[in-house]
């Protein structure tokens, strides 16, 4: 049976002594959708995908609309009736289709499904994945999150807020605040899209254009730590839930195997450490149109 690993998931897999784990744990990757994969799918709200800009970097978008936005139509194909603002970094990528890859997310249950693949826009809009591979992950480390339905019509989407090469103040506080991102990776053609979880404070900024974050245990498989082995391209989104804020990162990614240089140790519970040299930087205000409501932290969070 040919491997459903890259040469980069594989040599972390190997250096985490986890390769026989892996291997068995990644029978669940499906060349297409089963049925739960699809019922699942067509009732969310919320999925995060990630591609490659023209300017050859990785960002991680949201896309969000109401139950049905997202419609298979087989094990290999769905339809996302969803568009992101035209200013959006991803935007243009999704007009014109290439890779991506899509988690979609239902934080009241704490699920989630990744679909890997290839968008084909739609003349209509919006556009079409093709699906090449489908799986779920366990629930560890997405807080409980409750979708609040406006008491009025959420206002359009708001043009970019700032944008820069830096973090600005106030936003290396909100990272250092948050207890959700999501990470967009690549590795060859393929687009990847996955979270990140855990209590306010996992995340830490050391500089402007230095953030770092633990890597708790997770299903093994290692897809985004073997991407970064293998292309440290990276894009991170965090989203401000209950605001409806934005903020998408793009950068290069290392993998803290070891204490970094200035000695700081990966938080207690973590077995190493990833951080972000960020390259660019987009705030977006009304993100999604959407607000959801914390109601527990994740019971895995060290």
């Amino acid at each position: 049976m040919t491997s459903p690993f890259h040469a980069g998931e594989l040599e972390v897999q190997a250096r985490a002594g986890v390769a026989s784990a892996a291997g068995r744990v990644g029978k669940m990757i499906r060349r297409g959708m089963t049925a739960d994969h699809a019922a699942f799918v067509a009732a969310q709200q919320l999925a995060v995908v990630s591609a490659v800009d023209g300017a050859g970097r990785v960002w991680a978008s949201a896309l969000t609309g109401s139950p049905g936005f997202l419609r298979p139509l087989d094990a290999a194909t769905v339809a996302v009736h969803a568009a992101l603002a035209p200013d959006d970094p991803l935007a243009g990528v999704l007009k014109a289709g290439g890779s991506i890859g899509m988690v979609v997310m239902d934080l009241a249950t704490r699920s989630r499904v990744r679909l890997n693949g290839r968008a084909e826009p739609k003349p209509e809009g919006g556009f079409v994945q093709h699906v090449a591979e489908a799986y779920g992950n366990c629930p560890k480390y997405i807080q409980l999150r409750e979708f609040s339905p406006p008491a009025h019509e959420p206002p359009a989407r708001a043009a970019i807020a700032l944008s820069g090469t830096e973090l600005t103040p106030a936003q290396r506080e909100w990272i250092a605040g948050a207890d959700t991102f999501f990470i967009g990776s690549r590795a060859g053609e393929r687009a990847d899209a996955s979270h990140r979880g855990g209590n306010p404070g996992f995340v830490s900024v050391p500089t402007a254009a230095l953030i770092r974050w633990p890597d708790y245990p997770g299903n093994m498989l290692f897809n985004t730590l073997g991407n970064l082995a293998s292309d440290p391209r990276a894009g991170l989104l965090f989203l401000d839930f209950e605001r409806d804020r934005s903020l998408q990162l793009t950068g290069t990614a290392a993998i803290l195997w070891d204490t970094p240089a200035d000695g700081v140790a990966p938080a207690p519970g973590a077995e190493r450490a990833v951080e972000l040299h960020v390259t660019g930087v987009v705030e977006r205000l009304h993100a999604t149109g959407r607000r959801w409501k914390l109601v527990e932290r994740s019971p895995y969070n060290p």
